[in-house]
């Protein structure tokens, strides 16, 4: 409708010339009907080819490390006694094993505290008027009758004495703690006066006149105090293979193994550590390259043989509007069906996929060079598309008597250096199957990109849908153009129409005027 005029409808001729208009520009609708069906299409057929190549991103993800030789040299280790000490390979061990004849714990530094029983709740006051000194400091620290222990404990702690105090909720005690953990930490009370009095045999906070006993775990005098001395850090001492090491904690690496020491080691009862490769590791990794692999083409098979239902296009907004919810559901479903059945970039990609496992290794060792060799068939029936069997009994047997050779399958490297698996047939043949699948996933990913826009760009204006999409946007605007510039024609013919009903009914009753007048 334009939007600078105002219509009126049938004033004249009383009839509905709105409903008219309307279902005279409807009838041309057709072709804006289909561009905004194709512009569906091509959303939909977008979001199909950008999960497609989200599905090859995460294949590639999780069977890349089967082109690198560093998965398949992997090693664990073996420990004759795991309460002694914990072995784990974070390197390249040197050695297949290591016998440890003596190992000392490693202490850590720790500072000097002293616990006081406490005379009065945590939520109590103290009930009288204490003040001392703390290792020595001339700031003399005082508490009231009227402080409760939260408060006492946050005078000392600002003090500024080395000596910080906590409170023990389960033992009711208030804990003095040396700043510093070495073994000449101390906590020291003196100049105790309660009350006034520095006679005062005892108090409510527990506390008296002493210093904890650097030789020993007792603060003097005693009084039924809980004391610990502070202690210097002492290194560990490990003899691992005849080498005395001093480690500074209790756990520690050497020749590429994480040790870590539980207990001391005395030379009557050694603990070995021995190391052998991660077979299962490399058999997990193999069968992952497997089960995903058959999901991968399970999944695009699916895609490019689905029924297409061409007699289910996309539904315009106005049918969508006469329909139940659940009807569009079914609708949809089928409208989406079979968008991408028969794609070339999808059919072209599984084939060259199978291609390029089913073409021997050249470089792989003698009865190594080939997947069915280490257990791995495609099956023979043909309604699987190619899906790979895994005789989990001979893929552990070959890794387990012939490591290197499973290693050469998926890891070889060609002598061409130029070039990649896909432009030279040389360096596909003599490359192992890891990189093959690595360049031709890759080769995939790029493809399905250029046509429906990378996975990592959140706009994308250059893909072959996106052009498309363009174009088709264009003629929408194109169109809608022209429904408006004939529905503005439509009206003005029926608004002259109007015009001349209404000119000749003021004529009929001018002339009917004129002869009822004459007679």
């Amino acid at each position: 409708m334009s939007i600078t005029s105002i219509r009126f409808s049938g004033l004249a001729s009383g009839m509905d010339t709105e409903s008219m208009v309307k279902q005279l520009v409807d009838s041309q609708k057709g072709r804006l009907i289909k561009l905004q069906q194709a512009k569906t299409l091509n959303n939909w057929k977008t979001d199909i080819y950008r999960d497609v190549n989200a599905k090859l991103a995460n294949f590639r993800k999780a069977t890349e490390n089967l082109r690198l030789e560093s998965p398949f040299n992997k090693q664990t280790t073996s420990v004759n006694n795991e309460e002694k000490i914990g072995a784990t390979v974070t390197g390249t061990p040197s050695l297949s094993s290591y016998t440890i004849t003596e190992a000392t714990m490693a202490t850590d530094a720790r500072a000097a505290s002293a616990s006081f029983t406490l005379n009065v709740p945590q939520d109590g006051k103290i009930g009288q008027n204490i003040s001392f000194n703390l290792n020595g400091s001339a700031t003399e620290i005082t508490l009231t009758a009227d402080d409760t222990i939260s408060s006492a404990i946050t005078k000392i702690n600002n003090a500024g004495t080395g000596v910080k105090a906590s409170y023990f909720q389960d033992g009711n005690s208030i804990i003095l703690t040396s700043d510093t953990k070495t073994s000449t930490a101390q906590v020291e009370i003196t100049n105790l006066t309660v009350d006034g009095s520095t006679a005062a045999t005892s108090n409510n906070l527990g506390l008296f006149n002493g210093i904890i006993d650097g030789s020993t775990d007792t603060f003097t005098p005693n009084n039924g105090v809980t004391a610990a001395k502070g202690l210097d850090a002492v290194n560990a001492k490990v003899v691992i293979n005849g080498l005395t090491i001093n480690p500074t904690g209790n756990s520690f690496s050497f020749d590429g193994i994480q040790f870590d020491l539980k207990s001391n080691i005395t030379s009557d009862q050694p603990v070995t550590v021995e190391t052998k490769q991660d077979t299962q590791a490399i058999f997990d990794s193999i069968k992952t390259f497997v089960d995903k692999y058959n999901e991968l083409i399970a999944d695009l098979n699916t895609k490019i043989t689905e029924k297409q239902y061409r007699d289910f296009p996309p539904l315009t907004d106005e049918q969508k509007s006469e329909m139940k919810e659940r009807d569009i559901e079914l609708w949809e479903e089928k409208a989406k069906s079979g968008l991408v059945t028969r794609d070339p970039s999808i059919s072209s990609f599984l084939n060259d996929l199978r291609n390029s496992l089913m073409t021997p290794v050249a470089n792989g060792d003698e009865g190594f060079k080939m997947l069915s060799n280490i257990g791995i068939t495609t099956s023979k029936n043909y309604r699987e598309n190619g899906k790979l069997e895994l005789d989990e009994t001979k893929l552990k047997a070959s890794l387990e008597s012939n490591l290197e050779s499973v290693k050469k399958l998926f890891s070889s490297s060609s002598s061409i250096t130029q070039d990649n698996t896909l432009t030279n047939k040389t360096k596909h043949d003599e490359s192992g199957f890891g990189l093959r699948l690595y360049e031709r996933i890759g080769q995939g990913i790029t493809d399905l990109s250029k046509k429906a826009g990378a996975l990592t760009s959140s706009i994308d204006v250059n893909s072959f849908m996106a052009k498309e999409l363009k174009n088709i946007e264009s003629g929408i605007l194109k169109e809608q153009d022209r429904m408006q510039r004939l529905e503005d024609r439509y009206w003005q013919q029926f608004q002259a129409m109007e015009s001349a009903i209404q000119r000749a009914n003021s004529q009929s009753g001018w002339l009917a005027q004129q002869f009822s007048g004459g007679m």
